[in-house]
């Protein structure tokens, strides 16, 4: 289905005006359900529309920095609920005023992982047609290229990252109301920063891309503050410890496929 570069655009833009303080929708039953239907659109416009926005994915930044906010709870300060813009419906849950995510936030990590993840590290067939006779050293140019156009400004979703590191918390899973399921809500629970960090690994990997040796890194800190430079170092430090080549083997595994 074709759908033009403004339809795209404005789909974008209309995405994010949910998300933010001055929307229209201040009370919902269940905000979990619209947070995961605004990643399946965002997912979806990576994977089919990509080649539409060549030159303007930075369009999609205002957008995953506000869905990466949701996934916190903010201090309970004004200056740091100022931080987060956070929308009115997301802590106007039914249950007892909790926050909309609350019930399953390592599955909405990995929704906004899984967006990170695909804007980093675009699969061939996502950035145009090919047929038998486009060559394989094509194929990797067309991916480096774009991912060397995403590298000049994915730093800012990092640097929001540190932002909100010091300024709230990763939403905690709370139990459901009913007791009887308490037990296997536990269990199935994964650790949300865990989720989160296939997203920051795939940001890392970008970056080292394009300046393998930090140069994207020491401009980024150099437009932060001492204490977000500290968690950009702890990040950037597990990362090169953790996920460089955990990341790297997964991409090659994908393209593999």
């Amino acid at each position: 289905m074709f759908v033009s570069q403004y339809g795209i655009e404005n789909t974008i833009k209309t995405l994010h005006g949910l998300l933010i303080p001055s929307t229209n929708i201040k009370d919902i039953k269940s905000g979990y359900i619209l947070y995961h239907q605004i990643c399946m659109v965002v997912q979806q416009l990576l994977q089919s529309h990509r080649r539409s926005l060549t030159g303007r994915l930075h369009l999609f930044l205002p957008l995953l920095i506000q869905l990466l906010s949701i996934q916190y709870t903010p201090h309970r300060t004004s200056q740091s609920r100022r931080v987060f813009n956070h929308p009115p419906w997301l802590f106007k849950s039914k249950q007892q005023n909790r926050h909309a995510l609350s019930a399953n936030p390592s599955f909405h990590t990995t929704l906004f992982s899984r967006l990170l993840t695909l804007l980093c590290t675009p699969s061939p067939s996502t950035l145009g047609s090919f047929n038998s006779h486009t060559s394989a050293v094509n194929l990797v140019d067309k991916v480096r290229k774009s991912r060397l156009e995403i590298s000049e400004f994915i730093s800012t979703v990092m640097h929001a990252f540190c932002s909100f590191e010091l300024s709230g918390r990763l939403v905690s899973p709370q139990p459901p109301l009913d007791k009887s399921i308490v037990q296997s809500f536990h269990q199935s629970q994964r650790n949300p920063r865990d989720a989160l960090n296939t997203g920051l690994y795939a940001i890392f990997d970008i970056m080292d891309m394009a300046s393998p040796n930090d140069e994207r890194i020491i401009a980024l800190a150099a437009s932060m503050s001492k204490s977000q430079v500290a968690i950009l170092r702890k990040e950037h430090g597990e990362w090169k410890r953790f996920g460089r080549w955990k990341n790297n083997e997964h991409d090659n595994n994908r393209d593999e496929r």
